[in-house]
């Protein structure tokens, strides 16, 4: 890096890019594994820099006239022949005198709030970085992220808004894993075009705009998207084979983990990546057929499973860090877990239902237990059993806060049920069935504009 520095500034000013004054036109060779991401589409040098200092491991980047944004773990060796610019995450702090400096640096200003969301914003030297968040049981109608330099958005802040969701419901199995998706909200029930096979101990993600519907027993090795006609197209291949596996959604990227074939993995997706999938940070236990959930914009838990009934790890993915957590009441997997809120009594939580205890008495072993994360203390406790004992079921947050467990099956039937949990008394209320059983389904929640409001 060293070698970098001193060839940036032994070159004469006259061919510094106009847009980010510490870079040179040169570029990076490619050696061993230094090349991180491409993204073929970034329409100025200044967002390819904002992207490389919003990318873990990121310390170089190349920006070419065409478009394209290369990001580089290291830039040991200069390639003089490229036309297109190269410099650092983030450039060096100089005097706001400096000519080069004083007419690019950002004068933007942290968005105002947000209804049903908060902003979570990092500022580099030049380059504001944003992106909304959503409360549970809303979503970022597009893309979350956007990119304030010279003074102007990438997307305008006042353009992105969070929108109440409803309930995608896909896959599972009845007498086998199953093609078929519905739509499911109050008083809103119907079928979508059938998935291209059939899918079970599967994810499915809401993401930047799109739904991925990743992994299962059918489908290991490759994801799945909802194509603006509602029909369903490849999308992206893992870099390894997943079912039984846990995502999760954070800063516009999707992280999954574990699962049968690689339970101690993760790997991620940013959809600006045009290299696709990449490997995540280890996991610190066994993850297979438990659950994640996402408690803060770069943090996500990991909880129970059958390896590791009763675990539960805190992972910070900008810092690769991870850390136990206090363990589960009743140990568990074939559960499912939500991320919960209420801004009325300032409570932020993970509520965890059902499963399955892993004995031979299934009068017993398959759980309607719930408890409730305070995430404010750390510490677990018990609050109203399910009606139904069910595994093999999921959660979703939907509709500006119904926290809902749909499906699964009681060791006899496979279920249609839906119930939902009441904060206000920590109970749970059956809600209207869906259109089909389904145990070991995915579900996420979309902005009900995505799907329309069809009742066929």
């Amino acid at each position: 890096m060293i070698f970098l520095w001193i060839f940036w500034i032994i070159f004469p000013s006259s061919i510094l890019s106009d847009r980010v004054w510490c870079s040179s036109h040169s570029g990076c060779q490619i050696s061993e594994d230094n090349l991180l991401a491409v993204n073929k589409t970034v329409a100025d040098e200044v967002s390819c820099q904002a992207w490389c200092a919003d990318t873990a491991s990121c310390q170089v980047y190349s920006w070419f006239l065409t478009g394209e944004c290369w990001l580089f773990t290291s830039c040991d060796l200069p390639d003089l022949t490229c036309d297109c610019w190269t410099g650092p995450k983030e450039c060096p702090a100089t005097s706001s005198s400096d000519p080069q400096t004083s007419s690019s640096v950002s004068s933007c200003q942290l968005p105002s709030e947000k209804e049903n969301g908060d902003w979570f914003c990092r500022q580099s030297e030049e380059i504001l970085t944003c992106f909304l968040e959503c409360d549970p049981g809303y979503a970022a109608a597009a893309e979350t992220k956007t990119i304030c330099s010279q003074g102007s958005w990438s997307r305008p802040v006042e353009d992105m808004r969070c929108s109440s969701t409803i309930a995608l419901v896909t896959g599972g199995s009845e007498w086998g894993p199953l093609q078929s998706v519905e739509v499911y909200g109050t008083n809103l029930s119907y079928y979508l075009p059938d998935l291209t096979e059939g899918y079970r101990y599967h994810s499915c993600d809401f993401i930047e705009g799109d739904v991925l519907i990743c992994g299962g027993i059918s489908a290991s090795g490759y994801c799945n998207y909802l194509t603006p006609n509602l029909t369903w197209a490849l999308h992206s291949n893992f870099t390894q084979a997943r079912d039984g596996h846990s995502s999760a959604v954070m800063m516009g990227r999707l992280h999954v983990m574990g699962g049968y074939f690689f339970p101690n993995s993760s790997e991620l997706l940013d959809p600006e990546d045009e290299l696709g999938w990449k490997t995540g940070q280890d996991l610190a236990t066994n993850s297979m057929l438990g659950c994640a959930v996402k408690i803060d914009h770069d943090v996500f838990l990991t909880i129970g499973g059958q390896n590791s009934l009763s675990t539960v790890v805190e992972y910070n993915v900008t810092e690769g860090t991870w850390v136990r957590r206090a363990d589960l009441l009743q140990g568990r997997y074939w559960h499912s877990c939500v991320y919960v809120k209420d801004k009325g009594r300032d409570f932020r939580g993970v509520l965890v239902a059902g499963g399955y205890t892993g004995g031979h008495n299934l009068d017993v072993d398959i759980l309607a237990h719930s408890e409730l994360l305070d995430l404010s203390t750390g510490m677990w406790r018990r609050v109203g059993d399910l009606n139904m004992k069910r595994d093999g079921l999921d959660m979703v947050v939907v509709e500006g806060g119904e926290i809902l467990a749909m499906g699964g099956e009681n060791g006899t039937i496979s279920l249609r049920s839906v119930e939902m949990f009441k904060m206000e008394t920590e109970t749970w209320v059956y809600k209207e069935d869906m259109l089909m059983v389904r145990d070991w389904l995915s579900v996420t929640g979309i902005p009900k504009e995505m799907v329309g409001n069809s009742t066929n």
